[in-house]
């Protein structure tokens, strides 16, 4: 019987991991991440190209991925297409002449995110 039970909670969660794997890729492809860059903004610097399958989703792995999907949802809210690619690949004085994407690989998500809601409730940074 345990067993039975077993078979649709194991399919449910690889269900759940292609989904969140699904997910990963497209948050990778909306920054401009290389894989690389990606492994490190989500803190899983050092794994391997097939790293999307053995990842594992650290409750740290799970908030970067969190904190990116908000920064996604805010310039989707703010910004173009055209003005979310500039924003991201272009030098901000707030982050010490880096780009949003340097500063996230460099493991500053979280001052992004601070920032990008600064600017998203009119407060000048």
């Amino acid at each position: 019987m345990a067993k039975n039970l077993m078979r649709p909670i194991e399919m449910e969660v690889r269900r759940m991991r292609q989904k969140t794997v699904t997910r990963m890729q497209e948050l990778q492809h909306f920054f401009g991440f290389s894989e690389v860059q990606f492994t490190a903004a989500i803190g899983c610097n050092g794994k391997s190209v097939a790293w999307k399958s053995e990842v594992q989703l650290t409750q740290e792995t799970v908030h970067a991925i969190s904190q990116l999907e908000q920064v996604h949802q805010i310039l989707l809210s703010l910004l173009t297409s055209k003005g979310i690619k500039h924003w991201l690949h272009t030098q901000k004085a707030f982050l010490d002449g880096k780009t949003p994407v340097e500063a996230i690989v460099q493991g500053e998500l979280n001052y992004v995110l601070e920032q990008l809601i600064r600017i998203e409730e009119g407060i000048h940074t």
